[in-house]
């Protein structure tokens, strides 16, 4: 009975010279379906019998200026030293020189958010905690969300075997072989070729080891076969490596005076005190003072002057103050009165003009400047459109359909819903309904109630009343006719 390859005994030692490796040669017929068993002795197969004992025959170490190497290189076994040739008062750049430590230049130390200073001559530094709008530190939960986001991951996105370009492509997919087919070592094509084969040689190195400076630790040394030695610093944040390779605590700040340039004054020594020097002006209160200021802001003189100043006469509240012939004397004009809202004029006013505009207007009963208003009345009525005076006091909506409709009468457009706040009687104002026509068109009343029109009114019995002239949509010129015609 033919024995099963997965039913034999993997060899636990290596492989010695006079050993064979069994081989199922499955494309010969000649030993019927199952192919023909061969073997090779391993003394024969490439790189000679047994396997060597390593493929590195040297190894050597260089380092930067400010390090030591010793024990390079190393041709069979051995340990790399690796040491710093400085002093304590050194330390190792970003070149792997050594540079002297200078003596601390700094007077003040402060923050650009989210970096946070506390001033003084040793201040804390430290760092706010980042929100979704400012930057700052990253919180350990937010670290660890980050870490768990792998490079370029997208959000449901399905990887697709036949795609051959966007998100869903797989990148680097394998080329998957014929089934049942034996890798041969000594193919050269085909898919039985062993591709990257390495090259058996009989190095000599057997074991790389490292040794470095106090302040580094390491790990996986030595190497006896393969792998990686890891170097790493063993000290704190509040440490530094100095010249020789310790570790050493930094220490506080190395300012050593502090002197003011006048008029700031520095009390000297370790811990200065700072203040600003006193000028010849008595502490206290000034009356109508006359005052000297130097080139830096401050007093130097000062002493109390005469009384003076300006009187006002006739005051009241809201009264807006002119002047008079006499010397710095005001008066408050009884007739002329401004409450911030409203500027109440009692008497005669003359002006060269009166401007008028539409600017801003957007609302209906919204009115533009040089407007003429008629304020007292009470009532709830529609912004923007035509009402009439009855006999009764109340404004109703006007209609062009009969004079009984208030066509003949006296007209005004409500600035709001309330009555109070006034009806325009004259200017620019916006409708609550649009006349239709076009800019520059006549505005007559319309025979629906309250609204306006473009179109005179014909029928009989109807009021044809000009009330102005279009200039926008929805916005007229309001200037009722003092006449009208009633359709016969």
């Amino acid at each position: 009975m033919a024995t099963k390859i997965t039913d034999l005994s993997e060899l636990a030692a290596t492989a010695a010279s006079g050993d064979f490796l069994h081989i199922i040669d499955v494309d010969d017929p000649a030993g019927g379906t199952a192919g023909t068993s061969k073997k090779i002795q391993v003394s024969n197969l490439p790189g000679g019998g047994g396997g060597g004992s390593g493929t590195v025959t040297s190894v050597a170490l260089t380092a930067p200026a400010a390090f030591s190497v010793a024990g390079t290189p190393i041709t069979t076994n051995g340990t790399l030293a690796l040491s710093m040739s400085g002093t304590t008062a050194q330390y190792l750049d970003g070149t792997g020189a050594l540079q002297t430590t200078a003596a601390g230049t700094v007077t003040a130390v402060t923050g650009t958010a989210p970096i946070v200073s506390s001033g003084g001559a040793s201040p804390a530094i430290s760092i706010t905690a980042s929100t979704v709008s400012a930057a700052g530190s990253m919180s350990s939960a937010d670290k660890t969300k980050l870490d768990g986001i792998a490079t370029g991951a997208e959000v449901n996105v399905n990887s697709d075997w036949n795609a051959v370009s966007g998100d869903a492509e797989i990148l680097n997919k394998p080329t998957i072989p014929s089934a049942q087919v034996n890798s041969d070592w000594n193919a050269v094509s085909g898919v039985a070729e062993i591709l990257n084969k390495p090259t058996l040689t009989s190095g000599t190195v057997t074991s790389v080891g490292l040794s470095v400076p106090s302040a580094f630790a390491v790990s996986g040394s030595p190497v006896t076969s393969s792998g990686t030695i890891a170097l790493s610093v063993g000290g704190t944040t509040a440490q530094y490596v100095d010249g020789t390779g310790a570790l050493q605590t930094t220490t506080a700040g190395t300012v050593t005076t502090v002197t003011g340039t006048s008029p700031i004054v520095s009390s000297g020594g370790s811990s200065p005190a700072i203040s600003l020097a006193d000028t010849a002006v008595t502490a206290g209160v000034y009356t109508s003072a006359n005052i000297t200021v130097d080139a830096k802001g401050r007093l130097t003189a000062a002493a109390s002057g005469s009384s003076g100043g300006v009187s006002v006469t006739n005051q009241s509240d809201n009264r807006i103050i002119t002047a008079t012939a006499v010397t710095d004397t005001l008066t408050g004009e009884s007739n002329l009165t401004y409450d911030g809202t409203k500027l109440e004029v009692t008497g005669a006013v003359e002006a060269d003009a009166i401007h008028i505009g539409a600017q801003g207007l957007a609302a209906a009963g919204d009115y533009g400047k040089g407007a003429e208003l008629l304020i007292g009345y009470t009532g709830t009525k529609v912004a923007g459109e035509c009402h009439y005076l009855r006999s009764t006091g109340a404004w109703v909506s006007v209609g062009a359909t009969a004079l009984s409709g208030g066509g003949s009468g006296i007209l005004g457009i409500p600035t709001s819903t309330s009555l109070a706040t006034g009806l325009l009687t004259r200017g620019i104002v916006y409708l609550a309904t649009d006349p239709g026509g076009s800019i520059g068109d006549v505005v007559y009343l319309s025979t629906t109630a309250g609204d306006f029109s473009t179109t005179p009114v014909s029928a009989t019995g109807n009021v044809n009343r000009v009330v102005g002239y279009k200039l926008t949509t929805n916005i007229i010129m309001f200037n009722p006719s003092q006449d009208w015609i009633e359709i016969s």
